[in-house]
Protein backbone atom coordinates (compact mmCIF):
# COMPACT_ATOMS: atom_id res chain seq x y z
CA UNK A 1 0.00 0.00 0.00
CA UNK A 2 1.55 3.39 -0.78
CA UNK A 3 1.75 6.26 1.29
CA UNK A 4 1.48 9.78 1.04
CA UNK A 5 4.75 11.44 -0.68
CA UNK A 6 3.98 15.10 0.85
CA UNK A 7 1.98 17.38 2.79
CA UNK A 8 0.47 20.36 1.64
CA UNK A 9 0.26 23.56 3.51
CA UNK A 10 -1.87 26.64 3.19
CA UNK A 11 0.88 28.21 0.94
CA UNK A 12 1.07 25.18 -1.42
CA UNK A 13 -2.59 24.99 -2.02
CA UNK A 14 -2.73 28.52 -2.54
CA UNK A 15 0.34 28.85 -4.85
CA UNK A 16 -1.68 25.94 -6.99
CA UNK A 17 -4.94 28.09 -7.28
CA UNK A 18 -3.39 30.97 -7.99
CA UNK A 19 -1.36 29.48 -10.27
CA UNK A 20 1.77 30.98 -9.11
CA UNK A 21 3.65 27.76 -7.82
CA UNK A 22 4.62 25.31 -10.17
CA UNK A 23 5.94 22.72 -7.90
CA UNK A 24 2.81 21.67 -6.77
CA UNK A 25 1.01 20.76 -10.47
CA UNK A 26 4.44 19.27 -10.82
CA UNK A 27 4.26 16.97 -7.85
CA UNK A 28 0.44 16.07 -8.68
CA UNK A 29 1.76 14.55 -12.46
CA UNK A 30 4.00 12.64 -10.31
CA UNK A 31 1.53 11.21 -7.94
CA UNK A 32 -0.79 10.16 -10.75
CA UNK A 33 1.83 8.54 -12.88
CA UNK A 34 2.81 6.68 -9.83
CA UNK A 35 0.36 5.81 -7.99
CA UNK A 36 1.12 8.24 -4.90
CA UNK A 37 -0.70 10.78 -3.13
CA UNK A 38 -0.37 13.84 -1.04
CA UNK A 39 -2.37 15.21 2.21
CA UNK A 40 -3.80 18.47 3.34
CA UNK A 41 -5.16 19.72 6.39
CA UNK A 42 -8.61 20.33 6.93
CA UNK A 43 -7.46 23.34 8.44
CA UNK A 44 -5.44 24.75 5.49
CA UNK A 45 -8.07 23.90 2.98
CA UNK A 46 -10.36 26.17 5.19
CA UNK A 47 -7.33 28.87 5.17
CA UNK A 48 -6.77 28.98 1.48
CA UNK A 49 -10.77 29.06 1.33
CA UNK A 50 -10.76 31.96 3.46
CA UNK A 51 -7.46 33.89 1.69
CA UNK A 52 -7.71 32.93 -1.94
CA UNK A 53 -8.94 35.16 -4.47
CA UNK A 54 -12.57 34.86 -6.02
CA UNK A 55 -11.40 34.07 -9.77
CA UNK A 56 -9.11 31.09 -8.37
CA UNK A 57 -11.36 29.22 -6.25
CA UNK A 58 -12.38 26.74 -8.72
CA UNK A 59 -8.81 25.96 -9.17
CA UNK A 60 -8.64 25.06 -5.09
CA UNK A 61 -12.11 22.96 -5.59
CA UNK A 62 -10.16 21.29 -8.47
CA UNK A 63 -7.41 20.72 -6.36
CA UNK A 64 -9.23 19.85 -3.59
CA UNK A 65 -11.17 16.99 -6.18
CA UNK A 66 -8.16 15.44 -7.47
CA UNK A 67 -7.85 12.02 -6.44
CA UNK A 68 -3.98 12.29 -5.33
CA UNK A 69 -5.12 14.89 -2.84
CA UNK A 70 -6.75 13.79 0.81
CA UNK A 71 -7.67 16.10 2.85
CA UNK A 72 -7.58 15.05 6.66
CA UNK A 73 -9.60 15.80 9.67
CA UNK A 74 -8.44 18.05 12.43
CA UNK A 75 -9.14 15.06 15.17
CA UNK A 76 -10.43 16.15 19.38
CA UNK A 77 -7.49 14.46 20.38
CA UNK A 78 -4.95 16.57 18.08
CA UNK A 79 -5.77 19.23 19.78
CA UNK A 80 -3.06 19.62 22.52
CA UNK A 81 -0.31 19.08 20.02
CA UNK A 82 -1.72 21.29 17.46
CA UNK A 83 -2.55 23.53 20.51
CA UNK A 84 1.20 23.37 21.57
CA UNK A 85 2.60 23.72 18.40
CA UNK A 86 0.81 26.50 16.60
CA UNK A 87 2.05 28.64 19.66
CA UNK A 88 5.76 28.36 18.26
CA UNK A 89 5.03 28.25 14.55
CA UNK A 90 2.03 31.07 15.37
CA UNK A 91 -0.53 29.58 13.08
CA UNK A 92 -3.47 26.50 13.59
CA UNK A 93 -3.01 25.26 9.73
CA UNK A 94 0.12 25.14 9.95
CA UNK A 95 0.70 23.34 13.43
CA UNK A 96 -1.87 21.02 12.50
CA UNK A 97 0.36 19.88 8.80
CA UNK A 98 3.64 19.59 10.86
CA UNK A 99 1.93 16.85 13.16
CA UNK A 100 0.86 15.34 9.70
CA UNK A 101 5.34 15.70 8.55
CA UNK A 102 5.66 13.86 12.14
CA UNK A 103 2.97 11.28 11.46
CA UNK A 104 4.15 10.29 8.27
CA UNK A 105 7.78 11.74 8.14
CA UNK A 106 7.29 13.21 4.64
CA UNK A 107 8.56 16.50 3.69
CA UNK A 108 5.96 19.71 3.92
CA UNK A 109 5.36 21.70 0.81
CA UNK A 110 4.88 25.50 2.23
CA UNK A 111 5.89 28.97 1.08
CA UNK A 112 6.43 29.63 5.27
CA UNK A 113 9.63 27.89 5.62
CA UNK A 114 10.55 30.66 8.59
CA UNK A 115 7.83 29.47 10.71
CA UNK A 116 7.96 25.49 9.67
CA UNK A 117 11.76 25.34 10.53
CA UNK A 118 10.60 25.93 14.27
CA UNK A 119 9.68 22.78 14.84
CA UNK A 120 10.36 21.01 11.49
CA UNK A 121 14.21 19.85 10.52
CA UNK A 122 15.32 21.53 7.70
CA UNK A 123 15.03 17.71 5.56
CA UNK A 124 11.65 18.04 6.48
CA UNK A 125 10.85 21.34 4.67
CA UNK A 126 9.80 21.88 1.05
CA UNK A 127 10.13 25.77 0.67
CA UNK A 128 7.79 26.52 -2.85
Amino acid sequence: MSRPIRVLDTGALLGYAHQTKMQVPSQLAYCADEGLWMRTSVLCVAEAYHDCHDDATDMLDVLLSLPTVEVVDCRVGDGDVVGNVAKRVERISLAHSCMLVWELDVPLMTTDQRRASKVLEDGLIWQI
